[in-house]
C-alpha cells in the first residue's frame, strides 16, 4: 500500500510539473517560474500564492522554531509559519542557488524579529556571489518591530548562457550553475532568514506584503515575564538567549548605546550652595554644642 501510494504521489506530481500547475524548483505565482524556495530552519510549505518551499536541509547554524509561539503581524495566517521558523548562525553562512537559464530573476528574502525587543541589536548584510551586498545593515526590529513579516526583494539578472550574474550595474562570474546567497556577520548579534524563493520574474510581478504599522512607540524593555518570550529547555543557548536588558537608542544617534535603565533627573541640579552643604554645617554645629555641653558638665563637678 505504501509503495503504491508513494508512486501514486510521484506520477502526480510529474503530470503537474509537466503541465505548469508548480515546478520542480517550488511552484509557481500566476504562471511565474519559482526556481528555488526554502522554508529556512523549518518544514515544507506552499503558500498562499502557490510557491512551494523546500524543507531546510542546511547543516550551517542554528535551526531554530523559537517563533512558533508568535503571531506574526503582516503575514497571512497560512504563512506566517515562514516567519516563524528560521535559521541563524554565529558567523556568516548561506544557501547555493542553482541558476542555469539566463533571463530575469526576483529573490525575495523574508524575515521576522521574534526575540529582540528594541532597534540595533541584530544588524547584518546579505550578500549575492561574494561580490554584491544586495541589503546592507539589515535592521529587522528597526524596519517593522517585533514579530512583523518583513520582506526584502532583490532583482537581478543571468546572463551569457548562465555564466554571469548582473545586479545592478555590476556584474560577477557564475561558477558550476549556482550562485551563493549569504547572510553576513554584522557588528549586532547574529545574521538569520526565516525564508527565501527565487522567481524568473520582473520585480512587479512579486506578491508584496501589506504597509507595516507604526514602530516608534514598540522601543520597550524586554522582561522574561512576558508571556510570549518565555524560554524552553529548548531554548537554552537561542541566539545568545542570556543577556541583559537594554534601553533602545535613539534612532537618530546611529550608535549602540547600552543602559540599564532610563535616564533619572540629577537631584542636586535645582540645589542652591547654601541647600547643599546645610547638612555639614548641622553636623558642625551638633559637635560643638556637645563638646561645650561636656566641658560644662566637668566644670560643675569640680
Amino acid at each position: 500500500m505504501w509503495v503504491w501510494s508513494s508512486f501514486s504521489f510521484l506520477v502526480i506530481s510529474s503530470v503537474l510539473t509537466t503541465c505548469g500547475v508548480y515546478g520542480a524548483g517550488g511552484g509557481r505565482i500566476d504562471g511565474l517560474k519559482i526556481i528555488y524556495a526554502v522554508n529556512a530552519g523549518g518544514e515544507a510549505h506552499r503558500d498562499i500564492h502557490g510557491v512551494i518551499y523546500e524543507q531546510d536541509r542546511s547543516t550551517q547554524g542554528v535551526a531554530s522554531d523559537h517563533g512558533m509561539r508568535l503571531n506574526i503581524e503582516r503575514a497571512h495566517p497560512n504563512d506566517e509559519i515562514l516567519y516563524q521558523t528560521e535559521r541563524y548562525s554565529p558567523t556568516t553562512f548561506g544557501y547555493d542557488i542553482p541558476l542555469k537559464e539566463d533571463g530575469k530573476y526576483v529573490l525575495v528574502l523574508k524575515f521576522s524579529e521574534v526575540y529582540f525587543r528594541s532597534p540595533n541589536q541584530k544588524i547584518f548584510d546579505v550578500v549575492l556571489n561574494g561580490r554584491h551586498k544586495v541589503v546592507s545593515d539589515l535592521d529587522i526590529f528597526g524596519s517593522v518591530g517585533f514579530a512583523a513579516a518583513h520582506d526584502e526583494i532583490i532583482p537581478f539578472e543571468v546572463l551569457y548562457n548562465g555564466k554571469t550574474l548582473l545586479v545592478g550595474q555590476h556584474s560577477s562570474d557564475i561558477r558550476k550553475g549556482n550562485i551563493r546567497l549569504e547572510f553576513v556577520k554584522g557588528y549586532a548579534d547574529n545574521p538569520k532568514i526565516n525564508a527565501f524563493y527565487v522567481a524568473k520574474a520582473s520585480i512587479e510581478d512579486i506578491p508584496t506584503l501589506p504597509p507595516p504599522h507604526n514602530t516608534e512607540d514598540e522601543n520597550y524593555l524586554y522582561s522574561e515575564d512576558d508571556e510570549d518570550v518565555r524560554f524552553s529547555q529548548s531554548d537554552i543557548g537561542y541566539e545568545g538567549a542570556t543577556r541583559l536588558p537594554v534601553l533602545a537608542p535613539s534612532r537618530s544617534s546611529g550608535k549602540i548605546d547600552v543602559r540599564s535603565g532610563p535616564a533619572s533627573d540629577n537631584p542636586w541640579d535645582d540645589e542652591s550652595p547654601i541647600t547643599t552643604y546645610m547638612p555639614i554645617f548641622g553636623a558642625v554645629g551638633a559637635f560643638m554644642a556637645s563638646y561645650l555641653f561636656v566641658r560644662l558638665c566637668a566644670k560643675s563637678k569640680l
